[in-house]
């Protein structure tokens, strides 16, 4: 049976005050929660496996972290600069250019000189690294190591020594 708009509109009941109090305290909440984004650290995937960037997505996301994707690495270039991630997740193999050219390409902007790289690859022997990229072997990470625990306890460490070294 629907209820008339009159009936709807008649005195409260004697739980109207708490589910009042319910819906405020929840919309408080939810409107804490659409700006907390400014504050969580931003982490930036750059990696064409739309399936393993969903899953670091939806892990981020679940650790607290504010997470945004790029498939390309020229769209990552695009958007590290614009949007200044604490940290950049940075698969060597993409489409359109590898890893490491958008790791020197980064490197030459002034912001990106100092930006914080986690490098990922799925080759199980590190390739050699140029040496003109300073990137320190501990920074790649290789895909068949790792699990998604290891992997979040990784970037929590690596944002931990960034804010030291602020």
């Amino acid at each position: 049976m629907h209820k008339s708009p009159e009936a709807i509109h008649q005195k409260p009941r004697q739980c109207d005050g708490v589910f009042n109090y319910w819906i405020a305290t929840t919309l408080s909440v939810l409107n804490k929660l659409q700006y907390s984004h400014m504050s969580q650290k931003k982490i930036l995937i750059i990696e064409d496996s739309a399936d393993l960037a969903d899953s670091l997505e939806d892990m981020l996301i679940f650790k607290g972290y504010h997470a945004i994707k790029a498939s390309t690495g020229i769209a990552g270039l695009k958007i590290a600069p614009q949007e200044k991630p604490d940290l950049i997740l940075l698969d060597l193999k993409l489409p359109d250019i590898d890893g490491y050219e958008v790791l020197r390409k980064l490197r030459m902007d002034d912001w990106g000189r100092t930006a914080r790289v986690l490098v990922l690859t799925a080759s199980d022997t590190t390739d050699v690294v140029p040496t003109d990229l300073d990137l320190p072997t501990e920074d790649i990470l290789h895909k068949s190591h790792w699990g998604i625990e290891n992997l979040a306890a990784r970037i929590e460490g690596e944002l931990l020594t960034k804010d030291k070294l602020k």
